[in-house]
């Protein structure tokens, strides 16, 4: 059979054509295939390359806009930029398209399941509710639902959920999202109406925070602890944490303090971090336990805060440091409580405590009676406004502003702050009285007994009124007080126990020379309960009295008794001398001084004994000894008021001698060295007798001339003013008396007796209040050596001017007391001002150092003790000694 190769070829060709038509058709089918299974299993990018090379396959072309669709689709589920439009024109362009239908809301839900739900919420708002089928309207409804709450858009999530929460898909969660939406939006009641709404059995702690918080809220504390107890089983950490805060709470808000801090411990705060709200209510818990400690570290953590929290956090901070007794730091947090405006009550009460505490351990920030006016002032109606007043009336009593207190007093009745008003009179009578302004301090005196309120008053208020009397000399006066109060049995009975009126009758029987009723008076003092400082003066006395009385063995008697009491002064020992030579026993006398000598070298009296050596030697003619102690005294205590007595004895001695010239050099240098001397005119008669004698009288006159000296008839011209002088004072008649002693300076600057009148004259103008002139005279009699009125002056010159407000030359003086005074009342005074002053000026070193010399006497009344005490305390609390501080302000009180 022959073959027919040209028919084989065509056909073989035609079979070819179709084999290769068969499998294109195949692949691109199965490019089709692969993209739809990669879209399906999320294979976006690898999909969306499937459906692009399918737009190349002809036979395909019937699923070009399927293969756009999806190839769109890929991007859009890749969030390629731009892909959203595509999809819109897409639509525009396919508008009948089954595909263009459902499109948005397949993007919406693709992004919803995979948690998308920005991107979903965007697709959803695209879709319209009736677009959408009957079967996928509730699906839609959640889920858009959802995704606005997931935005946090509570309102617009509401709407949507409502519609679906009767369906039995989605009633449960819908519940729960509606339940929590409505806490979100603090309606509790209707999130609790949709909690309630939950399976329990699927709930367990998913509702259990929100419950127990919304309870909280809504005030249902008992409620909030039940739910949130029952949903700490199983709780996480931060679950626990947060339970405990509620439970905490609840319990602070039912005033449970104890049960609270079972639980405030075990919140950890957001983030890690606790807020001033809670450290609050910490530290109020502990306080209502009285676990003070524990509330003070957590009040502490709040402080830096400036609000309501920070304000009542300060106010219960600073009682609680009140109440460990730590002051000054209470004091403190309540004045900072005080400053704050977001609580007007505690403001108050905060500022109430602030100036109480102020007036009772101080302010170093501002006086305390300022910070009690200025709450007086803003707070009038206070509930202790009245006792706010007290309190600044007693301030000013402790700063001994006594004015101040009476100047507040005068706008209330008598009958008003009775107590008060009789202690300000009495104090600032008192403060008279130091100061040594006697008749002022009487006025005072009187009127606080006008008031009648207290009979301890009363007997304290005659009692120093019979001072200021002895203190001006009105012995008389004095003594009928005394002598009234001893006898008065009902004023016997409130005598303070440092008042001895027996001691200050007997003082007053001294002063007007009726010394055998002094002797009486004193004996009889000694059976009170004296301190042996008492008991000492009061033997010195009747040992005094005896010594007037030229009893001088019963003088001895006493004197010993005294040193029996204080071995240490000298003064007993050189008056036992005194009597021994009164007794004519000059060997007994001597050998007393020699003792005093040697066993007191550092005395005051030293020159004194050599002084009374040296006349016990001259009259008994050893005038050599005699002048041996003479020319002691002249070379050892050139500035002792027996040292022009010593040369002018020694001079009269070798004019006894015989000695003319030596005797005349001593006479004209005594003469020249101490004009003022009362004994010059009997020096410039023994020179007028050696002149006469060395028939040198021409050479006298010239002498007398050129030193400008008075002559023989002026000194007794001068000498019959001063005892004209002599006669006013003992006639009391001031007037007269200041004009004589005016005329006495003038005409006799350098006059034998000017120390005296000029002391006399100081006197007269200081109790008529002329400080700055009395300051003059006061200074002329301190000028040169010391003489009997050198420490009287110099303590007045003090006087006068602390009145003046000069305290810086007023110390200069002081310390010149201090260093030089004799009188133990006299270094008192000197040690008290100064501590005083040194405070004042804020120099809290020295004041302290004054104030424990002032504690350190021994003779120092209770009164000036305590106040030096309160001064100590003041200026340890100013150096930052807190400790030492309190210690002293425990001893005013004891």
């Amino acid at each position: 059979m022959k073959i027919d190769f040209k028919r084989l070829f065509v056909f073989l060709y035609l079979l070819f054509i179709h084999a290769v038509g068969y499998c294109q058709q195949n692949w691109e089918i199965e490019y089709y295939n692969l993209a739809n299974l990669n879209f399906a299993s999320n294979h976006y990018k690898a999909a969306n390359q499937f459906y692009n090379v399918q737009n190349y396959f002809s036979s395909l072309d019937n699923l070009k806009n399927e293969n756009q669709f999806y190839s769109i689709e890929t991007l859009l589920r890749r969030n390629v930029p731009g892909s959203d439009k595509m999809l819109n024109l897409y639509i525009i362009d396919n508008p009948t398209s089954y595909l263009s239908e459902t499109a948005f809301f397949d993007a919406a839900n693709f992004y919803f399941k995979n948690g998308k739900y920005s991107y979903a919420l965007k697709w959803y708002n695209r879709v319209s509710e009736q677009d959408v089928s009957k079967h996928q309207k509730n699906m839609y409804n959640f889920n858009k639902g959802y995704s606005l709450f997931v935005s946090k858009r509570y309102n617009d999530a509401r709407k949507y959920f409502q519609k679906v929460q009767n369906d039995q898909d989605y009633q449960e969660n819908t519940n729960y999202y509606l339940g929590f939406i409505a806490y979100q939006l603090e309606n509790f009641e209707e999130a609790n109406e949709n909690f309630d709404k939950l399976n329990r059995d699927n709930d367990k702690n998913i509702t259990g925070y929100f419950r127990a918080n919304m309870n909280f809220k809504l005030g249902r504390f008992e409620e909030a602890i039940r739910l949130a107890i029952e949903s700490l089983d199983g709780s996480d950490e931060k679950e626990e944490s947060e339970l405990s805060k509620i439970i905490g709470e609840s319990y602070f808000n039912l005033e449970d303090y104890r049960s609270a801090l079972s639980y405030l411990p075990d919140y950890k705060g957001k983030n890690r971090k606790l807020n001033n709200t809670h450290y609050y209510q910490l530290g109020y818990s502990n306080y209502k336990l009285n676990n003070y400690s524990e509330a003070i570290i957590n009040f502490n953590k709040i402080i830096s805060g400036n609000d309501r929290v920070a304000q009542n956090a300060y106010y219960h901070l600073a009682d609680s440091y009140l109440k460990m007794e730590d002051l000054t730091s209470s004091l403190n947090a309540f004045k900072k409580a005080a400053q704050m405006n977001f609580d007007l009550e505690i403001k108050e009460d905060a500022y109430l405590n602030y100036a109480k505490l102020s007036y009772g351990i101080g302010n170093s920030y501002q006086e305390p009676s300022f910070i009690l006016n200025d709450f007086l002032k803003k707070y009038p109606k206070n509930k202790e406004a009245n006792y706010i007043q007290k309190l600044i009336l007693e301030s000013y009593l402790k700063r001994k502003n006594y004015g101040s207190a009476l100047k507040v007093l005068d706008k209330y009745p008598k009958s008003e702050f009775k107590e008060i008003r009789q202690k300000a009179l009495f104090l600032k009578a008192v403060s008279l009285y130091n100061v040594g302004l006697y008749k002022e301090s009487i006025n005072y005196f009187e009127k606080g007994l006008e008031n009648n309120y207290s009979p301890r008053n009363i007997v304290a208020s005659k009692y120093w009124i019979s001072r200021a009397f002895f203190e001006e000399g009105e012995y008389e006066r004095s003594l009928k007080i005394l002598l009234e109060l001893k006898t008065d049995r009902k004023f016997i009975s409130v005598l303070d126990k440092e008042i001895f009126i027996d001691y200050d009758i007997a003082y007053n029987y001294l002063k007007l020379s009726k010394y055998n009723l002094a002797v009486s008076a004193f004996n009889e003092s000694l059976g009170s309960s004296f301190s042996e400082l008492y008991r000492y003066d009061s033997y010195l006395r009747i040992a005094d009295s005896y010594f007037v009385l030229k009893n001088y063995s019963s003088a001895i008697e006493n004197y010993r008794r005294a040193i029996k009491l204080n071995k240490r002064p000298t003064y007993p020992y050189f008056q036992i001398a005194l009597s021994y030579g009164l007794l004519d026993k000059p060997l007994e006398k001597i050998n007393q001084l020699k003792s005093i000598i040697k066993s007191f070298p550092g005395s005051t009296v030293i020159d004194d004994c050599h002084f009374e050596l040296a006349t016990t030697f001259a009259n008994s003619e050893n005038y050599e000894k005699a002048l041996k102690n003479y020319d002691y005294i002249i070379e050892k205590f050139p500035k002792s008021i027996f040292a022009p007595k010593a040369i002018l004895n020694k001079a009269l001695i070798l004019y006894n001698e015989g000695d003319l010239i030596n005797s005349e050099n001593l006479l004209r240098e005594y003469v020249k060295k101490f004009p003022t001397e009362i004994t010059v005119a009997q020096a410039l008669v023994t020179l007028k007798e050696i002149a006469i004698e060395r028939n040198s009288v021409e050479e006298f006159s010239i002498w007398i001339k050129s030193s400008g000296l008075s002559s023989i008839s002026e000194l007794e011209i001068e000498k019959a003013t001063i005892d004209a002088i002599d006669v006013l004072v003992n006639q009391k008649k001031e007037k007269q008396l200041k004009k004589a002693l005016d005329d006495y300076i003038l005409n006799y600057p350098n006059g034998l007796d000017i120390k005296r009148i000029s002391y006399m004259l100081g006197e007269i103008l200081y109790s008529n209040k002329k400080w700055d002139e009395s300051i003059l005279n006061f200074k002329k009699v301190i000028s040169g050596t010391r003489n009997n009125y050198t420490e009287k002056s110099i303590v007045r010159i003090c006087q006068s001017l602390i009145e003046l407000d000069n305290n810086s030359e007023a110390t200069i003086f002081l310390e010149r007391l201090q260093g030089s005074a004799e009188e133990n009342e006299n270094l008192i005074y000197a040690a008290s001002n100064l501590m005083k002053i040194s405070y004042e000026d804020k120099n809290y070193n020295k004041a302290v150092i004054y104030g424990e010399k002032l504690i350190s006497f021994k003779k120092i009344n209770g009164r000036i003790k305590s106040d030096a005490y309160l001064i100590i305390a003041r200026s340890f609390m100013n150096l930052g000694n807190k400790k030492k501080g309190f210690r002293c302000v425990q001893k005013t009180r004891e």
